[in-house]
């Protein structure tokens, strides 16, 4: 491997306002259909949701066609900045007490918005700068 020579960090300005992201395809993996709510907080933000079924959080193909992703599982969440710079996961607000079977109703859509960070020439999907917007 060769020795690092330098590091560009690609500084960006965190902007969801509305607008952003007319209208554009969210991918939503999930082994559930989602919700009203769930569309809707996805409209909200700028996005249409559309089902494409589960995936295996950790070795499954993550969909490359869309312009941002959907997801359920937080190693998932972690594998598709790779692919996207636009990752949302759904906030639950009926978290389940310890023994009792979980329920789900989105209270939110948390999006995480990420760009690369070029070392000598090469980019990879991760970034110490991520951006947080909460859509309710």
């Amino acid at each position: 491997m060769p020795a690092l020579t330098s590091v560009k960090v690609v500084v960006f300005t965190c902007s969801f306002q509305k607008g952003d992201f007319t209208m554009k395809k969210m991918a939503f993996i999930s082994r559930h259909e989602p919700t009203e709510t769930q569309f809707s907080l996805a409209k909200k933000a700028g996005f249409e949701l559309i089902p494409v079924g589960d995936i295996d959080a950790f070795t499954g193909d993550i969909p490359n066609e869309y312009d941002a992703i959907c997801v359920v599982n937080p190693a998932l969440a972690l594998r598709a900045l790779k692919f996207y710079n636009v990752v949302g996961v759904f906030e639950n607000e009926l978290r389940a007490k310890e023994g009792e079977k979980p329920t789900f109703s989105a209270r939110a859509l948390h999006l995480f918005k990420v760009e690369s960070v070029e070392v000598s020439g090469y980019t990879n999907g991760f970034t110490p700068e991520v951006c947080v917007e909460t859509i309710r």
